[in-house]
């Protein structure tokens, strides 16, 4: 009789668990980041994108490029990034989705 109880006690601990998983809310998309180079990438998220540096290495003039989902891609630029920069430029959106972006280097 014991065993049985102990079963029944674990199905309803694992029924709990079970049901507050599938209550926790899952992140949209995940974001994700292009390569970097001299210390500036390009990062997007669900339909936003935008270029990023940290402590930039040197002088740069960028534009940042979104390969849209189902929409022309877009580009943003030319900016000049001067050395040490820290922080975003080069903003935008896409209807749907933002598949990848990219910095592209002059």
């Amino acid at each position: 009789m014991k065993v049985v109880t102990s079963l029944k006690k674990t199905a309803a601990v694992l029924a709990v668990a079970v049901t507050v998983v599938s209550l926790t809310p899952m992140a949209a998309n995940a974001a994700g980041k292009s390569i970097v180079n001299y210390r500036c990438y390009a990062q997007w998220w669900n339909t936003a994108f935008t270029g990023r540096c940290e402590n930039a290495q040197i002088g740069l003039r960028l534009w940042v490029y979104a390969d849209c989902n189902n929409q022309a891609d877009k580009e943003n630029g030319y900016y000049d990034i001067p050395r040490g920069f820290t922080g975003d430029f080069g903003g935008g959106e896409c209807r749907s989705k933002v598949n990848s972006a990219h910095l592209n280097f002059n």
